[in-house]
């Protein structure tokens, strides 16, 4: 899972989880994107699909759940609540990675829990519309060549804070995903 747009989302949050930007981080008319990967074995079956979509659909009513639990409650909205939220998550992954010579902060900024929240509270925040897409298993010729060892097979669910697809600036829900692989050189397995 990972934030892709606003692009700079990784240092606004950790500006705010340091105290030095308020809630909300994110403006109201600025696209955010999340995104999911789920990986399924190349000569996957039916049950493994159906697996797939079943923890993309548990997500999304996960997400929607707290989208509805934040707009109907704003005392959670409050900048102090939100960097509290997320400073306990952080703790949480400080006690998990103890022992974890190898832990980086930028694992902190990239924590699913956290950037669910994250997506989550800025459109409860602002009372926008979202969607959730899912794409694949994703077959030769629905990416570029360059990503095939991440995206063979891949199935992508896609989150957005607009109503729709037609409401986004590009021809294709995808885009954004594939210019940030790109400059990412995202590799599966490696």
């Amino acid at each position: 899972m990972q934030m892709i747009l606003p692009e700079d989302i990784h240092w606004r949050l950790a500006k705010f989880m340091q105290g030095r930007k308020v809630f909300p981080f994110i403006e109201n008319n600025e696209l955010v994107c999340i995104f999911y990967l789920y990986l399924i074995s190349e000569n996957h079956d039916e049950l493994e699909r159906k697996k797939a979509v079943d923890v993309a659909t548990q997500t999304v009513k996960r997400i929607s759940f707290e989208i509805n639990k934040n707009t109907k409650g704003n005392s959670y909205m409050d900048s102090d609540m939100v960097r509290e939220l997320y400073l306990k998550r952080q703790l949480q992954i400080a006690v998990d990675q103890v022992e974890n010579i190898n832990f980086r902060y930028d694992q902190i900024l990239n924590d699913p829990i956290i950037l669910s929240y994250c997506f989550s509270q800025h459109v409860s925040y602002y009372k926008q519309d979202y969607f959730f897409q899912i794409y694949g298993p994703l077959n030769e010729g629905e990416y570029l060549n360059e990503m095939r060892s991440t995206l063979q097979g891949a199935m992508i669910m896609l989150g957005f804070n607009r109503k729709d697809e037609t409401m986004l600036p590009f021809k294709h829900p995808l885009i954004p995903l594939y210019i940030w692989l790109k400059d990412h050189q995202i590799r599966v397995g490696l």
